[in-house]
């Protein structure tokens, strides 16, 4: 195999690695919660309440601690309440 076809096959692994292990997470956390951060990135907790957010069959905090540790989003503050606001996390 010449050099050109290696570095091109170890680069397609590595992007098959990656896809995997996003779609791992994504499934770990449940697919239609995580499309709904994608579609609205920034969520108060009482907006996902009122609309019924898609939590799976846990409690909405549980579900955001969970999407949180799989790097799927962040908590943040906003007007000085904790864990008011979320967004993506950065996907670099």
């Amino acid at each position: 195999m010449s050099d050109a076809a290696s570095v091109a096959a170890t680069e397609r692994d590595f992007e098959d690695r990656v896809t995997l292990r996003r779609l791992q997470r994504i499934k770990g956390v449940g697919q239609d919660g995580v499309l709904w951060l994608a579609v609205v990135p920034a969520w108060t907790e009482e907006a996902a309440v009122a609309v019924g957010y898609p939590s799976g069959d846990k409690p909405l905090a549980d579900f955001v601690g969970q999407a949180e540790k799989a790097g799927l989003c962040v908590r943040s503050q906003r007007f000085g309440r904790p864990g008011a606001r979320r967004r993506p996390a950065d996907p670099r």
